[in-house]
């Protein structure tokens, strides 16, 4: 049986994450770390979580050889770099769980509050057509858009949180 120890930081996260996270198959991977943890089998937590064996295997790996960074990862494979690459766009890899920095959801913000909030659309013609007006917007509109839809972003290192 594969042992792998958990930081007693990374089980409160666990504990929180298979519950909480947004994005389903990283709440998939903290219950198999919190099942590992309680002493399950990596056949015995496939078995539970209805999940092929060699799945579980790899997440504990993944687990045991980068902490939970790693298990927060995906679509980080060479096949989506070498994709990525061949069609040059670049990659930029956010933290698990961040839309304010994503701009596709900074977008769609912005399409809602311009086009969508405080109004009554009686059908999902009119509905679609508030988004087309939004999108296709005005002037006025693209420039606000410029503002927002920037990749520089303020960031902090080493950040210290009080939990309350």
């Amino acid at each position: 049986m594969l042992h792998i120890p958990i930081s007693p930081e990374d089980l409160s996260a666990i504990h929180r994450d298979r519950f909480y996270h947004p994005q389903p198959h990283i709440m998939m991977r903290m219950h198999t770390l919190a099942l590992h943890h309680a002493g399950e089998s990596a056949a015995r937590i496939a078995v539970l979580l209805h999940r092929n064996p060699k799945t579980i295997r790899a997440g504990l790996h993944a687990y045991r050889n980068g902490g939970l960074q790693a298990v927060f990862q995906y679509q980080r494979n060479d096949w989506v770099r070498w994709h990525a690459a061949l069609l040059d766009i670049e990659l930029i890899f956010l933290p698990s769980y961040s839309p304010n920095l994503n701009l596709m959801e900074r977008y769609w913000k912005f399409v809602k509050k311009k086009g969508l909030y405080n109004r009554f659309h009686g059908n999902f013609k009119t509905f679609c057509q508030a988004i087309d007006e939004c999108v296709k917007g005005n002037e006025k509109i693209a420039e606000e858009l410029k503002t927002l839809m920037t990749l520089k972003f303020q960031t902090r290192e080493n950040v210290q949180f009080l939990a309350v």
